[in-house]
């Protein structure tokens, strides 16, 4: 019941979010209110996912809308991650797991180069495993137009953990 309640809620918001897009775009640059991203990460895993795995790696697609004219905005996003496996200490190899995770997002612009990002959704495992809720923090950083630069911790509930850097692009 939880799980399909999570996936519920977060299939809702990308639908949202995407029908939003088809009629709150704006044409005019200077008062964008609505943008695409696509994005690329890695990182590390933590906790007790680096005792098995070396190395994470995802890719992204998204939607955001900006919030009137205030500094918040919000989300969904979608895409792909990865925990590569690795030899133990305990003397066996593990093999990687990938997760495809469905998130609605809320960030806060702090100035026009800094901001913080909040996410919620579910992990359907790739691999045919076990799922799980899935939650993020981060900060942004934003040193041109439409380039996004971040830092941040992913949580899956399924005991996958991992701080990892990113950059994604807007149109």
């Amino acid at each position: 019941m939880k799980k399909s309640l999570l996936i519920s809620i977060s299939l809702c918001a990308f639908l949202f979010s995407s029908c939003a897009a088809l009629f709150n775009n704006t044409t005019n640059k200077d008062d964008k209110k609505t943008s695409w991203l696509l994005g690329a990460a890695a990182g590390v895993p933590m906790g007790d996912a680096s005792d098995f795995y070396s190395f994470t790696y995802s890719g992204s697609f998204g939607y955001e809308i900006k919030l009137g004219d205030s500094p918040f905005y919000a989300g969904a996003e979608t895409g792909y991650t990865r925990f590569t496996g690795k030899d133990t200490d305990m003397g066996f190899e593990t093999d990687g797991i990938g997760f495809i995770p469905v998130k609605a997002k809320i960030g806060y612009n702090i100035s026009e180069s800094i901001g913080l990002e909040g996410g919620v959704g579910y992990g359907i495992s790739a691999d045919g495993g076990e799922g799980g809720s899935l939650w993020n923090v981060g900060l942004n950083w934003y040193p041109v137009s439409g380039l996004r630069l971040s830092a941040g911790y992913n949580s899956f509930d399924v005991d996958f953990d991992s701080f990892g850097i990113g950059i994604s692009r807007s149109f």
